[in-house]
């Protein structure tokens, strides 16, 4: 029984120690898509200064593609990070809990 309670506090310290690896990987993902929305208003300040004719074109439209394309990938960094956030927060405190309330019994 004593063995057994050791291995649940292991757990819990692993647990631990994936709860603030989810936040350091939360803290690159948002990284991430900072990079991301800057190329994203670089490209939009390029095309806002094509001449009008350009904007319409081809190359106008391959450019509002490529701007659709890059706020779609932030709204999925967006939701990553908010399945990451539940995941650290919430998830892995109610299995630290049940663990511990294993262990007190």
């Amino acid at each position: 029984n004593k063995t057994r309670r050791k291995e649940l506090e292991k757990i819990i310290e692993d647990l631990g120690q994936l709860k603030d690896d989810f936040s350091e990987l939360s803290t690159r993902i948002e990284d991430i898509k900072s990079e991301i929305e800057s190329v994203k208003d670089e490209e939009e300040e390029a095309y806002d200064n094509l001449p009008e004719v350009f904007q319409e074109g081809e190359k106008g439209e391959r450019m509002q593609a490529a701007m659709d394309s890059m706020d779609s990938a932030v709204d999925s960094v967006d939701e990553v990070v908010g399945d990451l956030e539940r995941l650290a927060g919430d998830s892995v405190d109610d299995i630290i809990e049940s663990l511990r309330e294993a262990i007190d019994a």
